[in-house]
C-alpha cells in the first residue's frame, strides 16, 4: 500500500472555547499520519535559514482595516457576526523558474516573477514554510475564479501540489510515490497584491448536542470559503463566551427563536488585534 502523507497549517489559534470542545485546541499544530503497511521513512526537512525561521512566527493573515461587527444581535445559522479585510503577511516574487520534474509533470512551470504567499505548516517532519502561487481565471461574466499551486518539501524534495481554498490552502496532501517534484523555491520577499479578501466569523447553528457551531471564512469574491469549523460548550448560564480580535461576545439560543442566536457584545474587538482563525 503506497503511503499518503498529509500536512496543515498552523493555525494561530482562537481563545475561544467557554469549556473545552471536544477536539484539540486550534492552537496546536496539525500533524496526520495516513500509514501504509509499513512506517515511511521520509528524509529531514532542511534546516531553516534566519529568515524562514522568523516568518515561521508570523501569523499566515493581517488585517487591513478595524474590525466591523454585525449591527444586528440576533443571527439566524449561517449569518457573520464579525468581518475584517485582511492581506497575507507574507508575500514575494519566484526569482527563479519552479520547473516540475519527471515524465508524468506535463511541463509544468511556475515563472520567475510569479507571486506567491507563505504558510507555516506542520507535517510529519515537523513544521515549516509552505509557499504557494495562486493563478486567478477570469470568467465572463462571474468572478473571477482562483486555483493555487503549493510547493511543500515532500521526501527529499519539494513537490507540486494543488491548494484549496486557493487563497488560504487548509491542508496538503499527496501520494510520495505519485507526486510531481520541483526544486526549491527561491522566494524574493516583497509586498504582492492579490485579491481582496474579508474574513469572517459566522454563527452555524446548534448541534445535536446543544453546543455552539462557529464557522471561520474567507472571502475573495468566489464566496466564502470556510476554514476551520469549532463547536463550542455553553457554560452553566446557557452562553457560549467567544474571544475574537481583541473583544468578546457571548450567544446563547434566542428565547424566541430557539433555532437562532442572541449576540451580547461585552467587549469590542480592537484594529491592532491578531488575525486569528
Amino acid at each position: 500500500m503506497r503511503t499518503v502523507r498529509r500536512i496543515a497549517w498552523l493555525a494561530i489559534g482562537a481563545t475561544i472555547l467557554a469549556r473545552p470542545a471536544a477536539a484539540a485546541p486550534a492552537s496546536s499544530p496539525t500533524v496526520i499520519y495516513i500509514p501504509g503497511r509499513s512506517t515511511p521513512q521520509h528524509s529531514p526537512r532542511p534546516p531553516p535559514d534566519s529568515q524562514t525561521s522568523d516568518d515561521l512566527r508570523r501569523s499566515p493573515l493581517v488585517g487591513d482595516e478595524a474590525p466591523q461587527l454585525s449591527a444586528t444581535r440576533r443571527l439566524a445559522p449561517g449569518e457573520s457576526f464579525l468581518k475584517v479585510k485582511v492581506r497575507h503577511s507574507l508575500t514575494g516574487v519566484l526569482a527563479t523558474d519552479v520547473v516540475a520534474k519527471g515524465w508524468l509533470s506535463g511541463r509544468r512551470k511556475l515563472a520567475a516573477g510569479t507571486g506567491v504567499f507563505g504558510i507555516p505548516m506542520g507535517g510529519p517532519d515537523g513544521r515549516g514554510l509552505v509557499w504557494c502561487a495562486p493563478q486567478v481565471h477570469p470568467m465572463k461574466g462571474q468572478a473571477d475564479h482562483w486555483t493555487a499551486t503549493c510547493l511543500p518539501f515532500g521526501d527529499a524534495s519539494h513537490l507540486w501540489i494543488d491548494g484549496s481554498p486557493a487563497l488560504m490552502p487548509r491542508d496538503l496532501s499527496w501520494n510520495e510515490v505519485a507526486a510531481i517534484r520541483v526544486g526549491a523555491p527561491d522566494v524574493r520577499r516583497q509586498p504582492v497584491d492579490f485579491a481582496p479578501m474579508t474574513l469572517s466569523y459566522a454563527f452555524g447553528g446548534w448541534d445535536a448536542r446543544g453546543w455552539l457551531k462557529l464557522e471561520v471564512r474567507l472571502d475573495w469574491g468566489e464566496g466564502p470559503q470556510i476554514l476551520r469549523g469549532i463547536a463550542l460548550q455553553p457554560g452553566a448560564d446557557g452562553a457560549a463566551s467567544v474571544k475574537l480580535l481583541g473583544g468578546e461576545m457571548t450567544l446563547r439560543r434566542d428565547a424566541s427563536a430557539p433555532l437562532d442566536a442572541a449576540i451580547e457584545v461585552r467587549a469590542a474587538p480592537t484594529a491592532d488585534a491578531a488575525i486569528i482563525f
